[in-house]
């Protein structure tokens, strides 16, 4: 009896790993516009007064960025006037929106948020509306977003691809080891997007604006075993005794969208 029930688990285990799904990566490559450069921290757009930093990779691609004031002024990122573009149609970054976020202590005092992101909710400067609990405060977005002199800010909002890319040059589900790959040049690219941002120098600044494009030149898709490794984790000259999973590619200019193959799917692109 024991070994029949044994034998009926070990069927239902085979049965649970040969119908679950395998996994598999679609990577994208963007080809940023002239007027923004690859350096070793990101993508970088610089005028005479900011400098603006973009690290695409993540799952669907993170058009957000950093803005560095280079000026001796406070630096204001007009939010009502920034937009991601993505084919052509237009996202607002101000959305006049009322956040809600957590708070240790009440005070009736007039309190000020900036530049905070929360799970790619993108806060600009905020002012407190009013207080729903002991730990609760409500804050309404501003319009502009203040940048001290010499100083970073971090804006998030938007993701770039939301579903997978399919292509009848570009098969779906690659074969272990193998990789399918289609290129693409910027008239015929599927994803063109952008950033149009304004800002001004100072409260009586004149509108400055910017257009930092990109498009997608390349699609590859992964099964899992060729796109992720294992290796030890490493700190301070000290070696974890356990793996850990990396990707075994990744750059400021390319992102991803992680995809699945169940044993019903037939179609090969």
């Amino acid at each position: 009896m024991k070994n029949f029930t044994r034998l009926v688990l070990a069927l239902f285990i085979s049965g649970l790993t040969c119908c679950s799904p395998s996994k598999f990566y679609q990577v994208y490559n963007a080809t940023p516009g002239s007027k923004i450069k690859k350096e070793q921290n990101g993508l970088v757009y610089e005028d005479q007064h900011c400098k603006i930093t973009y690290n695409l990779w993540g799952e669907g691609g993170n058009i957000g960025f950093g803005i560095y004031n280079k000026t001796s002024q406070i630096l204001y990122l007009n939010t009502d006037e920034s937009f991601f573009v993505l084919n052509g149609v237009a996202h607002d970054y101000y959305q006049n929106r009322v956040i809600s976020s957590a708070s240790s202590m009440r005070s009736s005092q007039s309190t000020t948020l900036s530049g905070l992101v929360f799970y790619n909710l993108f806060l600009s400067g905020t002012e407190r509306l009013s207080t729903f609990d002991s730990n609760s405060l409500a804050y309404k977005e501003k319009k502009q977003v203040a940048v001290p002199p010499k100083t970073t800010k971090f804006i998030a909002e938007y993701v770039i691809a939301t579903s997978l890319y399919r292509d009848c040059d570009l098969y779906r589900f690659p074969r272990r080891k193998e990789t399918s790959s289609t290129s693409f040049s910027a008239a015929d690219s599927p994803l063109k997007f952008s950033n149009l941002l304004t800002y001004t120098v100072g409260a009586t600044g004149e509108p400055v604006h910017i257009k930092n494009e990109f498009y997608v030149s390349t699609i590859t898709n992964y099964p899992a075993r060729a796109f992720l490794e294992k290796e030890k984790d490493h700190f301070c000259g000290e070696t974890s005794s356990e793996q850990i999973q990396v990707f075994k590619e990744s750059g400021a200019d390319q992102f991803y969208v992680e995809y699945s193959k169940a044993l019903s799917n037939s179609f090969k692109h």
